[in-house]
């Protein structure tokens, strides 16, 4: 075992008892304490390449919908009207400072 892994999914535990027939039950939990800094608020998902952070608050979302109506970061601008974000610097665009092309 190696906790250390970062498979980019958050260091989720599945549950798995060898029930196989309630596969559709089977329900990911995370540690938040245990993720690195940039995983998503929401869901935890950790991947350089998936999460942006919003450089108002600090915090890190993915683009997953999840339950929400658009991707986590979208939502998370949204309602915070926080209109900053940069990539990880790990992602393929670096650490870059994301603009809105209609409201900067």
């Amino acid at each position: 075992d190696d906790d250390d892994d970062d498979d980019g999914h958050g260091g989720g535990v599945d549950d798995d008892s060898g029930d196989d027939d309630d596969d559709d039950d089977d329900v990911l939990e995370f540690d938040f304490a245990k993720l690195p800094e940039h995983h998503c608020r929401y869901c935890g998902v950790s991947d350089p390449e998936c999460v942006a952070k919003c450089n108002i608050c600090d915090k890190w979302f993915c683009n997953n919908r999840g339950n929400t109506s658009g991707g986590h970061i979208i939502n998370h601008l949204v309602r915070s009207k926080h209109k900053h974000v940069s990539m990880h610097a790990d992602s393929a665009l670096g650490d870059t400072v994301l603009e809105c092309y209609n409201y900067g």
